[in-house]
């Protein structure tokens, strides 16, 4: 091959890179103005993170920075350390405060926080979801109660603010959390209530105070950037005496739910979908098809027909499914999904009780239903009520409404004990970290394209890149495929990369300690196992809490 063949070969390889960049990169130009706009306000704008450094709608930058320029407070330090627990519990003039969708304190850092308050210092609370070993600390009964409704006028000071719930910039129904005030101490002060019934309260414990408050969303960024919302951040202030603030970073945890289906969703994905949600693995794509075009030019010669691969038959039952609420959830078509569950629900009370409550005229087939059931007719109302909304709902109201009818499914035995037990035992699939199988495989790719760079100038050591590259790939596909840990309802299996898988039963456990990263698991026979957890995926390590506090070391 002479000079001048080379020189139009090189040109024809440029120019078909070219076309195929701006193919990949036609739909990703930089927004328009007017198309930049409609960006700020998109739906994963309005996801709700209440962190301090959050400027989006549900984040609590305007909370601190307002807290700050109001001068009563003289020291606000944010505390992301667990660590330094026993050094801020033993601080003076001290309030404690948190403000999150989970209180994630331990029963020992509750008892420290009571402890410090006990002696003179606040605590403020703001949480959907309070530990029920404070609750039962700072109070003789349970007395959380909820109303749903678009508007929660609160009442503090005697003064009125309309508060409402946000979502792209419009107001949907909301769960209310709420106190019922028959069953609080008398010696609790209420300073705050919605539609008569308290959402913040003030409980004295020793020398100091709890303040409680049942709706952090109040609190964001979008309502306090309204008049109503920030006339009542000033007035819950002037509630608060100590001078100066420590904020519990560390005790802010945003749950998020498993759902054993996803995991079958998610293992039907392509690869290739998953390279091009990225620009930099978009460009690892690239870089291998003009591999594999040096390898056609220059290496490769056909030495047999092709057969093709018989692929087996794939169970889409999950995939089909996730789809249709994917099409629903994209739409915002949170109306027709309760909807669905109405006439669910109507079909399954008909085919187990055979009443029909579509077409009741009076209350007789509630009764009816409770005395077939044994389930009161009150919690019967409630779930008709949340069935029959015909306003827009949010994803959260969906949510509770699916738990309280699953509740009704379970009780009253139209889901029977077989269905429960195949939950209950069904196993959990921990894999390892996605971005390091990709990043993995990635280089993989990356080695051999490299290899038959250096082969097509004529450089052999590119021969000894394609081994090097083919383990590369095979380590991130075993990441991206095996599972690193599966949780069995009897035993625990662990999949390293190198070596033969192990299994360990429950009963050989004594204990499992968290050490730094690791979780170290110690077997009754003096032996033990290491876990590293930051290899594995963040989204689904929450399913080892469970285990870990069953066999958490007294």
């Amino acid at each position: 091959m002479n000079n001048k063949r080379i020189l139009y070969l090189i040109i024809a390889v440029v120019l078909v890179g070219a076309l195929f960049v701006l193919f990949l990169n036609s739909g990703s130009e930089e927004p328009t103005a007017a198309k930049r706009k409609k960006v700020d306000y998109s739906s994963h704008d309005w996801k709700v993170d209440l962190s301090l450094d959050n400027k989006n709608p549900y984040g609590l930058y305007a909370f601190r920075e307002l807290t700050i320029a109001d001068g009563r407070f003289t020291e606000f330090n944010a505390v992301s350390d667990y660590n330094l627990l026993d050094s801020i519990v033993q601080l003076d003039s001290s309030m404690l405060m948190f403000i999150g969708m989970d209180l994630m304190l331990t029963d020992e850092e509750i008892d420290l926080v009571l402890e410090s308050i006990d002696y003179g210092n606040d605590f403020f609370i703001s949480a959907e979801k309070i530990p029920s070993y404070l609750l039962d600390q700072l109070m003789s009964e349970k007395a959380l109660t909820y109303y749903p409704n678009k508007k929660a006028p609160h009442k503090i000071n005697k003064k009125v603010y309309d508060m409402y719930y946000f979502y792209e910039n419009d107001t949907l129904t909301e769960i209310w959390d709420l106190f019922n005030p028959k069953k609080l101490d008398t010696l609790t002060n209420v300073l705050s209530t919605i539609y008569g019934r308290p959402n913040y309260i003030e409980i004295e414990y020793g020398l100091g105070k709890v303040f409680i408050h049942l709706n952090p969303l109040v609190f964001t960024n979008v309502q306090l950037l309204k008049s109503d919302g920030k006339s009542y951040f000033k007035e819950v202030l002037l509630t608060l005496e100590q001078p100066k603030i420590q904020w519990l970073t560390f005790a802010n945890f945003e749950a998020k739910p498993y759902s054993d289906k996803s995991t079958s969703f998610e293992n039907n994905k392509s690869l290739l979908s998953e390279l091009f949600k990225h620009p930099a693995f978009r460009w690892g794509f690239i870089l291998a098809v003009f591999g594999v075009l040096l390898f056609l030019l220059f290496r490769s010669k056909r030495r047999q027909p092709i057969i093709p691969a018989v692929e087996d038959n794939k169970n889409t039952g999950f995939s089909y499914v996730d789809t249709l609420a994917g099409i629903y959830y994209n739409k915002e078509h949170g109306d027709k999904i309760l909807k669905i569950m109405r006439r669910n629900f109507y079909s399954a009370v008909y085919d187990h009780f055979y009443i029909d409550l579509a077409k009741r005229e009076d209350s007789k087939p509630i009764i009816a239903l409770s005395k077939k059931s044994n389930i009161p007719t009150s919690e019967i109302e409630q779930l008709i009520k949340y069935l029959e909304v015909t306003t827009k709902v949010s994803d959260i109201f969906l949510s509770n409404t699916y738990k309280i009818q699953r509740s009704f499914y379970l009780k009253s035995g139209i889901w029977n004990e077989e269905i429960r037990q195949k939950q209950i035992n069904s196993s959990v699939s921990i894999y390892r970290q996605k971005e390091r199988a990709l990043g993995t495989i990635g280089l993989g790719i990356f080695i051999i394209v490299l290899g038959f760079i250096f082969l097509s100038v004529s450089l052999g050591v590119g021969v000894l890149f394609w081994p090097l590259g083919i383990v590369g790939i095979v380590i991130g596909t075993r990441m991206l495929n095996t599972p690193a840990i599966i949780l069995n309802p009897g035993q625990i299996e662990l999949n390293p990369l190198f070596g033969k898988k192990v299994i360990i039963l429950h009963e050989n456990i004594k204990f499992i300690e968290e050490k730094g990263l690791n979780s170290l698991i110690y077997f009754k026979n003096g032996g033990k196992a290491t876990l590293n957890n930051s290899q594995l995926d963040q989204k689904k390590i929450k399913a080892l809490d469970h285990l870990k506090q069953r066999f958490k070391q007294t």
